[in-house]
């Protein structure tokens, strides 16, 4: 056989062998791959029908919490910290992305489910939510720490959650034990560090609603509506008005709680006209996504335990549109810390915090109807809030918040209290926020103790 024959015989050998090779490396790389990356795979199992991003604006981005009702208190309602009970989370792509980045077939639950923490649920392809879910991991220096406070707490990491000392001296023995330590946070002697509730007021001085109509085409009566906080001459009486009250609002949740908290006040003046509102039944009202660039510029997860947006719906000679469940003339609306939704492209979310909206009639000096204190009406609505957190939390708290039909806010008849023209509720709204309605209902003072939405407990 010729040397040139030989030649090429052993080259084809090479060839082959070379081929069985890179053929075997590749396979263990796949192998390799499946066992670290389970997620990328969870992933393409979806990537046929999912329609997580279509476009750079965000529109067409995945349906993942559904399930989440917008009006719900709470979408883990009555859950005791440390059971891991949570629900999973309703995206396989929220899912698989978290298993990338902590290289582990494990099931997100609670908050770590919120597509808004990731890049506010806009990505442009899976590797794009991979790196949002890694930085929003980074929270705390250890990802594990971070996924666990958001699983247990249902609220993003803090820097307090983030020293690994305090969770079995920095060792634990898999997950399952670490999120038990970080639960065994929640009692009494290791309440957070910072146990205010920061709340942001929101001062809208401008509305300029435009001609509405309903789905079914009929017009929203009190449409258009252009209204202002400001006199013609400039002057800014309106908005001093509000600030004054927000700061008698911080000091009488203070008094009235027996010192047992305390508000952290924080006002901002908003410029930016009120130009929509959400439609909900027979009315509508000022929601999240009508001022989502100012609770995402304001008010991002974590940094606030309730929001309140006061705004004008009147410009002095008629009514805006009637507020759902307030009426046209009520004065205030208030929800919980709210997921949001994908019909609402999760711009509905409340980022962690409570809000309410308030109203303030073109006659300022009406604020409370002339009969109870302006304050006392942002009392209220942010007590709902209050409520729904601490109700929510724990069953043994659900008790101290029976209802008569309606929220224990609005119980105050069942229990002997009257409206007296001057403190208007506040003798109500005193032993609610001590608990001493009755000798026992009403907010707990350990649960006062353990914080607010973004430190609790």
């Amino acid at each position: 056989m010729s040397s040139r024959r030989w030649s090429i015989l052993a080259a084809a050998l090479l060839a082959t062998v070379a081929a069985a090779v890179l053929v075997v490396v590749l396979v263990g790389d796949d192998a390799e791959k499946a066992r670290k990356d389970d997620g990328a795979r969870v992933a393409s199992r979806f990537a046929k029908n999912h329609p997580f991003v279509v476009e750079s604006s965000g529109r067409g981005r995945v349906a993942a919490v559904s399930s989440h009702s917008r009006r719900s208190p709470n979408a883990y309602s009555g859950i005791e910290p440390g059971q891991q009970r949570y629900s999973s989370c309703s995206d396989p792509w929220v899912t698989a992305a978290i298993r990338r980045v902590i290289n582990t077939d494990h099931n997100a639950v609670g908050k770590a489910c919120d597509p808004y923490l990731y890049g506010r649920a806009r990505w442009t392809t899976f590797d794009d939510l991979v790196a949002k879910v890694r930085t929003r991991l980074a929270d705390c220096r250890d990802p594990w720490v971070t996924l666990a406070v958001m699983e247990v707490f249902n609220r993003v990491a803090q820097p307090f959650d983030c020293d690994l000392s305090q969770y079995g001296g920095g060792r634990w023995n898999g997950y399952e034990q670490l999120k038990n330590l970080v639960a065994d946070k929640t009692n009494g002697n290791h309440p957070p560090p910072d146990r205010d509730w920061k709340v942001l007021v929101l001062v809208y001085v401008n509305t300029q609603l435009p001609a509405m109509t309903f789905p079914d085409g009929r017009a929203v009566s009190g449409t258009p509506l252009s209204a202002s906080m400001t006199k013609p001459d400039g002057s800014k009486s309106t908005v001093d008005h509000v600030r004054q009250t927000a700061r008698e609002f911080a000091s009488k949740a203070r008094s009235l709680s027996g010192q047992r908290m305390k508000v952290r006040l924080f006002i901002a003046e908003i410029r930016r006209p009120i130009s929509s509102l959400t439609p909900e039944g027979s009315g509508h009202y000022l929601g999240p996504s009508d001022i989502r660039q100012e609770l995402d510029a304001y008010a991002p997860e974590g940094r606030y335990d309730s929001v309140i947006a006061v705004w004008r719906n009147d410009d002095g000679t008629k009514q805006g549109p009637n507020l759902s469940g307030v009426g046209s003339t009520g004065l205030g609306l208030a929800t919980a810390r709210l997921i949001g939704t994908p019909q609402a492209r999760y711009t509905d979310g409340t980022n962690g915090a409570t809000y309410a909206m308030v109203t303030l009639p073109y006659n300022h000096g009406r604020f409370g109807g002339g009969v109870e204190p302006a304050s006392s009406i942002l009392l209220h609505e942010w007590l709902h809030g209050v409520e729904a957190v601490y109700r929510d939390w724990t069953p043994q708290w659900a008790n101290a918040f029976p209802n008569c039909g309606d929220v224990f806010l609005h119980c105050a008849g069942s229990y002997g209290f009257t409206f007296q023209t001057g403190p208007g509720w506040d003798r109500w709204y005193e032993q609610q926020m001590r608990g001493t309605v009755s000798g026992r209902f009403g907010v707990p003072a350990d649960a006062w103790a353990r914080g607010g939405p973004r430190t609790q407990r």
